[in-house]
């Protein structure tokens, strides 16, 4: 007779304790015999895996990664299951619904267009901030890491601060090492890739980024308040000159190599942010004042 031992089974641990009943009692009552299996004594009491116990090692071993890949939290359920395409314009409604169907094919496809030279990623662009982009691009990330994909996601913002924090002569990493990192992921996610002021620094940062990645047969996805073309040709001023990343002819090489690696998906323009805020908000007030 065996005893489970612990609350429901598992204690919380993934683990089930057993107790031999009967050899417990035995060894109470001075009756009791050891027993030896291939050289081994078999305890009165042990442990076996409980069902829960390899869903907690996956789950562990998902949020580790996530810590790695660099998803936002309030993205980590993000799924194509759960995209929504429910806009108010049909318009933002039909352009949600490509956007799904091109990213499940994609992610179906992954396999088969990693390492290929006419392989391309995804440029998610919508000028309204809030529409959908950077939760789709999550989504991306979260469907191939599923897959067993080495995923990087990364916001513009911080591509640049850590090449620039390399600057300091007592870090021990360079430039090179920290520019080689984006270009060597398996597949790179940059959002908000329009954040940072144009700047001679930023062109030749993404120039070198992409170039590479072009090269390498690498794909990138990327999300943006401007289109590939407006991005390859953002001027600046530097020495009280206006500069800009394209050349007099209007031909840019960074906006070159992005049209090169992406395709570029037009998502909707309405804030699904600006919706979910307005129903908290009332939600908020009918837990406040009540239903009337």
């Amino acid at each position: 007779m065996h005893e489970v031992l612990g609350e429901n089974a598992c204690d919380g641990t993934g683990l089930v304790w057993w107790k031999d009943q009967k050899r417990a009692m035995d060894l109470i009552d001075g009756k009791y015999e050891r027993i030896f299996v291939d050289g081994v004594e078999k305890p009165i009491e042990w442990t076996t895996e409980c069902p829960c116990r390899l869903k907690r090692l996956e789950e562990a071993e998902r949020a580790k990664k996530l810590s790695t890949v660099g998803i936002p939290n309030k993205f980590v359920d993000a799924r194509l299951s759960n995209f929504s395409v429910k806009y108010h314009a049909q318009e933002d409604v039909e352009k949600a619904i490509f956007a799904k169907k091109a990213a499940t094919s994609f992610v179906d496809n992954y396999e088969r267009l990693k390492g290929q030279s006419d392989a391309k990623g995804f440029y998610l662009y919508s000028k309204r901030k809030g529409s959908g982009k950077s939760r789709l691009l999550a989504t991306l990330g979260n469907e191939l890491m599923i897959k067993g994909v080495d995923v990087m996601y990364i916001n513009a913002t911080n591509v640049a601060k850590e090449v620039r924090a390399t600057f300091n002569s007592d870090n021990e990493i360079n430039e090179l090492d920290v520019i080689k990192t984006f270009i060597d992921a398996e597949v790179l996610l940059i959002d908000d890739l329009a954040v940072d002021k144009p700047s001679r620094f930023v062109e030749e940062l993404y120039y070198k980024i992409f170039n590479e990645r072009m090269e390498k047969n690498k794909i990138t996805c990327i999300a943006s308040n401007l289109t590939i073309n407006e991005f390859g040709n953002q001027t600046y001023y530097e020495n009280k000159s206006l500069c800009s990343y394209a050349d007099e002819r209007g031909d840019s090489r960074t906006g070159s190599r992005l049209n090169t690696m992406c395709y570029e998906l037009f998502m909707p323009e309405e804030s699904m942010r600006d919706r979910e805020a307005k129903y908290q908000d009332e939600q908020f007030e009918k837990m406040l004042f009540g239903e009337g």
